[in-house]
């Protein structure tokens, strides 16, 4: 799910990232089959780490927000989830474990 600066779901949309191997001059595709390429900017997150099931990640968005407003920064940017252990590991819902993060601007 990607959610705009705004932390509201924008349906219909997601976002996967892979590494692409550059070619030779430097240059990377900027689509592969139906997908679109975008190089995301260099930017600072806060993130926080979820454990337990993906529909119980709202403590971890409150956190990162609420760390957000208390430094005094802007979201700016797409937030975005990791997910670093989840239903491909066959962990239980209870074991899976999704970095969240914010980008901010100061």
């Amino acid at each position: 799910m990607i959610y705009d600066v705004d932390m509201v779901a924008v349906p219909e949309q997601a976002v996967v990232c892979f590494p692409v191997r550059p070619a030779e001059d430097g240059s990377v595709p900027d689509a592969v089959s139906e997908a679109r390429g975008e190089l995301v900017p260099l930017h600072h997150a806060l993130q926080a780490v979820h454990t337990g099931p993906h529909d119980a990640m709202q403590d971890a968005w409150r956190a990162v927000d609420e760390a957000r407003a208390a430094l005094g920064y802007t979201a700016s940017g797409p937030v975005t989830e990791i997910y670093v252990k989840g239903r491909e590991s066959g962990a239980d819902p209870a074991g899976f474990v999704t970095e969240v993060r914010l980008p901010y601007a100061r």
